[in-house]
């Protein structure tokens, strides 16, 4: 796999929330890491690790074992106009073709491709 790939589309709406993501791959681990971010309005309460689930797909749909996941409260930035909340996972296997972001009472998909 390449070092760089990229969901598609860039960012989704899940609810009233944006759902995005970042993919990284580390040869010298042989894991994928998936940073996703939910941008929401302002003055929510915190948002948990176990109130998402991120699941990164094989091409035969079959899930990539996840080597690592937060827990707890999640990273939370921005202000009156927003916030991001970020939650980075690490998945082993380097052939993503799907990301699956479930939360808040939906789910949205993404393809995983090659960056331009």
């Amino acid at each position: 796999m390449s070092a760089h790939r990229v969901v598609v589309p860039r960012s989704q709406v899940l609810g009233d929330w944006s759902v995005s993501a970042e993919l990284g791959y580390d040869p010298a681990t042989g894991r994928t890491d998936v940073v996703v971010v939910i941008s929401r309005a302002a003055g929510q309460p915190p948002l948990l690790a176990e109130d998402i689930d991120v699941r990164l797909l094989a091409a035969d749909e079959q899930p990539l074992q996840v080597a690592q996941q937060p827990t707890g409260p999640l990273v939370e930035f921005g202000g009156s106009l927003g916030t991001s909340v970020n939650a980075r996972f690490d998945f082993e296997g380097a052939e993503p073709a799907f990301l699956a972001v479930a939360a808040h009472g939906g789910s949205v998909r993404f393809r995983v491709e090659e960056a331009p």
